[in-house]
C-alpha cells in the first residue's frame, strides 16, 4: 500500500488531476486502513480516469489485482450524465451517502447516540450471548465485584469509586471510563497543538480555528479550565495566543515537569 500512496501523490503535479474540495491544501487522494483503500479525487472524468489508470498501473506492477464488485463510488453534487459517465470508466457500482465502515457512519457532522447503537447493540448482544454461556462464571464475577467473594450474595453493591481504585489501595484497578476518556480527548487535543505532521491534525487546522477548539467549544473550555483549578489557578482562558505565552512562562516558573 506504500508503494500504492506514492504512485498516486505523483498526481498531485499533474495539471489535468483535480483534487476533491477541502482537500488540496491537506493533499488528500487515498487513505488505507488495514486492507481497506478510499481514493478522493473531483466528480470529473479527468481526474477519475487518471486515477484509475494509476491503480491499474499498480496492479499491473505488483501483480495485486482489485475486484470492482468490491467497490462502490459515492458522488456529492455530480449531475446524473456526470455520475454515468464515471460509472463507465471505473466499472464500479454507486454507493449512498452516508455509509458504514466498521458499524458507524461517516457523516461530515458529530455522530448521535442513534447513529452508534446498532454498534453498541451489537456488541451488547455478543456480551449476552457470552454470559449466557458461561452465566456461573459471570455470576461469580459480578459477586466478586460488588462484595469481594466468589460466593453469590446479596450484599449492597460496592461504590464505584472504590472499585476503580488500584489493586495497591483496596480496589480491583477497573478503568474508570469517564476519566480515561476526559484523559484521551486532552490527549487528542495536545496531538492537535503538537503533531502537525499526523494527516488528521492537518485537516483540523486547516479548517478548523484552535480559538474555537479550546474557547468557544463549551466541553474543551470547561476541560482547560479544570485542569488550570488542578494546577491551582483561578482565572478564565483568553485568547488562545495568550494562553500559550501565559503556559510557557508559567511551566518555566513553577517547573510543572515535576508536578507530572
Amino acid at each position: 500500500m506504500e508503494y500504492l500512496h506514492r504512485c498516486i501523490r505523483k498526481l498531485h503535479d499533474n495539471p489535468k488531476f483535480n483534487f476533491l474540495p477541502k482537500c488540496e491544501r491537506v493533499g488528500i487522494t487515498n487513505i488505507c486502513f488495514a486492507d481497506d483503500l478510499m481514493l478522493f479525487t473531483r466528480g470529473d472524468e479527468n481526474p477519475v480516469t487518471l486515477m484509475i489508470e494509476t491503480v491499474n498501473n499498480f496492479s499491473a506492477t505488483t501483480g495485486l489485482k482489485s475486484s470492482p464488485t468490491k467497490y462502490k463510488v459515492y458522488f456529492g453534487g455530480v449531475s446524473d450524465t456526470v455520475q454515468q459517465k464515471i460509472l463507465d470508466i471505473t466499472g464500479f457500482k454507486a454507493g449512498c451517502l452516508p455509509f458504514k465502515y466498521l458499524g458507524v457512519p461517516l457523516v461530515s457532522r458529530k455522530l448521535t447516540v442513534n447513529m452508534c447503537r446498532p454498534l453498541i447493540e451489537k456488541i451488547v448482544s455478543r456480551i449476552n450471548h457470552w454470559t449466557a454461556k458461561l452465566l456461573s462464571y459471570a455470576a461469580m464475577c459480578r459477586s466478586f465485584m460488588w462484595s469481594g467473594t466468589a460466593e453469590v450474595t446479596k450484599k449492597s453493591h460496592v461504590a464505584w469509586d472504590k472499585v476503580c481504585d488500584p489493586k495497591n489501595a483496596g480496589g480491583l484497578g477497573i478503568t474508570a471510563l469517564h476519566e480515561r476518556n476526559v484523559a484521551n480527548m486532552g490527549k487528542l487535543l495536545w496531538n492537535i497543538q503538537s503533531k502537525a505532521y499526523k494527516l488528521w491534525v492537518k485537516w483540523i487546522n486547516e479548517h478548523e480555528t484552535l480559538e474555537h477548539l479550546y474557547f468557544e467549544c463549551d466541553w474543551t473550555k470547561s476541560l482547560w479550565i479544570e485542569m488550570l483549578n488542578w494546577l491551582g489557578y483561578c482565572k478564565s482562558p483568553v485568547v488562545w495566543e495568550q494562553e500559550k505565552h501565559w503556559i510557557s512562562a508559567e511551566s518555566v516558573k513553577k517547573d510543572w515537569r515535576r508536578q507530572f
